[in-house]
């Protein structure tokens, strides 16, 4: 789950790192701007399916939270509107403000990015779980 969570930060970061480090580790970032949100998906599932994670604890709602972000990325929003709709469920009854101000400001970014092709016909990619 961790090396999910990197790779989403890589994908997703704002800041660019130096010259010299892109060039350095071109082949790798170019890997992984192509395969990385596979493997990420692969990585969460895995971690989803773990059967030691409680249902209701900080981590299947770190999980989820890093699902909506893969979602996000790709521009899954309805699939990624749920498993953001279960990461909040499960942090506030954990009463964890960091991961619910993380949440809440993935949510305030995918409204504002909403358009009509997220209202338009038979899209959407199949529910998990």
């Amino acid at each position: 789950m961790n090396l999910a969570e990197i790779y989403l930060e890589m994908l997703t970061s704002k800041e660019k790192p130096p010259l010299k480090t892109i060039l350095k580790n071109v082949i790798f970032l170019l890997r992984l701007k192509v395969s990385g949100p596979a493997r990420i998906d692969r990585l969460l599932d895995k971690a989803d399916k773990n059967t030691q994670f409680s249902e209701h604890g900080i981590l299947r709602a770190r999980i989820e939270l890093n699902f909506a972000r893969l979602y996000a990325i790709q521009g899954r929003s309805v699939l990624g509107h749920s498993h953001l709709a279960r990461a909040k469920r499960i942090a506030e009854g954990l009463c964890t403000e960091s991961l619910l101000a993380r949440i809440d400001k993935l949510e305030h970014a995918g409204s504002a990015r909403l358009s009509e092709r997220d209202f338009l016909g038979p899209h959407s990619p199949p529910e998990r779980r």
